[in-house]
């Protein structure tokens, strides 16, 4: 609705305009006859017999000009235009308005439309225009995460470009800076592309920062210009995320606007205890988070300041791990947490970004109504993928680490290391010897693994606060160590 009160807002504006811009609409297609290499543009005409659609004039990005474009080999009068540009965080929008979504032609093949007519419209990233003929409708966007199908089944020539937006270089890569005008997603928030919220220091660490300007807050989010597809991704962090705000979140993931039928291809790291002080402060997460097995959450030690954090993308499973230090390769004694995903929905590559941001859940401020600031120190991407070719160092040994939170409330990590394929078992104990609850009973293959007691027994309900026992047993190696359960 806010897009259709601007449009009537702009209507007396644009009765003024509107003669100034059709003579110059001429003037502009001469000039850009001359040179066509100003724009970056995909043009879909396969022949000069064939109905063609063009860009004549694109808004520069962060620009509230109109859109200008030409047809060719086609009658004007019997065919007009379908307009929709992509806001990241917001999705696709039809244009100009929704009671409004067909742009017509004039008579010298000339189109103009009006592409920022509410929300963050001057900040959008891509364009899209397709040419219909009289009494098509086009299906109308107002959001959406990807255009529909039928657009392209029932358009007769379509033409796309995208526009750019702040960039900075980190860690050797080119990185656009998300910004908006209207609070966007996730959140929603509003997103700034200032200094004061992304900017790259003396020593090329990455800083992100959420801040307030008079009341509203800010929050910032860089993406990756290319696309990677499988490797081994690597995050190096310089500050204490496990004591971040529990109402922001830190995210490093990729996504893919266009992947829709994929979940986006999204891969994600997080760290944030979303709005609740006492859960787990960080997540490895294969969208959709939902559904069963998709999610791990677990504790990052909050005075660790220094950390690495990662996950290797093959075709069947994703590896991730988090350690301390800022490390290239990772010996199994700095492991934080680790995690396999191995299920059938293991994202396939397409055209995702590396994404990294700093956000605010559910757009709720700081509870502290302090800024956030982070640190990533590096980025790194490599190709390798082999099982051989992992992060972590091979494991020589058994061992049973202490679990951590300890003393905890209400669920504890345990890891465990074995040096070669066998069957392993882990059970809690009271102190009297009784079985509380039988964690891991299965065979695994070589390397570390980690469980989450819950502090609930077999029959899944909650114990009372005290001493327990955590024992496993993997062939002749046994070992025991203490956890204390405080509500």
């Amino acid at each position: 609705m806010k897009e259709i009160f601007r449009a009537k807002a702009l209507s007396n504006r644009w009765g003024v305009y509107s003669s100034w811009i059709f003579v110059c609409a001429s003037a502009w297609v001469l000039f850009l006859d001359s040179d066509t290499s100003l724009f970056s543009q995909e043009m879909y005409s396969a022949s000069t017999e064939t109905p063609a659609i063009e860009f004549a004039y694109v808004p520069p990005y962060g620009s509230s000009d109109n859109l200008i474009g030409r047809v060719h080999n086609v009658d004007p009068s019997a065919y007009k235009v379908a307009v929709y540009i992509f806001v990241e965080g917001a999705g696709w929008w039809t244009k100009p308005t929704f009671a409004q979504p067909l742009t017509p032609i004039r008579s010298d093949s000339i189109w103009i439309c009006n592409i920022t007519t509410g929300g963050s419209d001057i900040y959008a990233t891509r364009i899209h225009a397709v040419l219909l003929p009289n009494g098509v409708n086009p299906p109308v966007a107002g959001g959406l995460g990807c255009l529909p199908s039928s657009l392209e089944m029932i358009s007769i020539a379509k033409v796309n470009t995208e526009r750019t937006r702040r960039v900075i270089s980190f860690s050797g890569y080119e990185w656009w800076v998300k910004t908006s005008l209207f609070p966007v997603g996730p959140g929603p928030n509003y997103f700034a592309d200032g200094k004061e919220n992304v900017w790259v220091d003396s020593l090329g660490q990455l800083h992100l920062k959420i801040t307030k300007r008079n009341t509203t807050w800010h929050c910032s989010e860089v993406i990756l210009k290319q696309s990677l597809g499988y490797g081994r991704y690597t995050f190096k962090v310089a500050s204490k995320v496990g004591q971040i705000n529990e109402n922001a979140v830190l995210g490093l993931f990729t996504w893919d606007n266009d992947g829709c039928n994929e979940f986006y291809r999204e891969i994600d790291i997080e760290f944030s205890r979303w709005g609740v002080v006492t859960d787990p402060n960080a997540q490895y997460v294969i969208q959709p988070w939902d559904r069963a097995g998709n999610r791990n959450r677990w504790m990052i030690p909050p005075t660790l300041n220094l950390s690495t954090h990662g996950f290797v993308w093959r075709p069947d499973s994703i590896d991730f791990v988090s350690a301390k230090g800022h490390l290239s390769g990772i010996p199994s004694d700095s492991i934080i947490y680790s995690w396999r995903y191995k299920r059938p929905t293991v994202p396939r590559p397409g055209k995702e970004n590396v994404r990294i941001n700093l956000w605010l859940n559910n757009g709720r401020p700081p509870s502290d109504n302090r800024d956030v600031e982070v640190v990533i120190a590096k980025f790194e991407y490599d190709t390798r993928t082999s099982v051989n070719e992992q992060y972590i160092t091979p494991i020589r040994k058994y061992a049973l680490l202490q679990n951590y939170p300890n003393p905890f409330n209400p669920s504890t990590t345990i890891r465990f290391e074995i040096p070669k394929p066998l069957h392993v078992t882990i059970k809690i104990y009271d102190v009297f010897g009784r079985e509380v609850r039988t964690l891991v009973d299965h065979k695994f293959t070589a390397g570390m693994f980690t469980e989450i007691w819950d502090g609930k027994n077999n029959e899944h309900s909650p114990v009372a606060s005290g001493m327990y026992l955590t024992r496993m047993q993997a062939n002749e190696f046994v070992i025991v160590r203490k956890l204390l359960l405080v509500r």
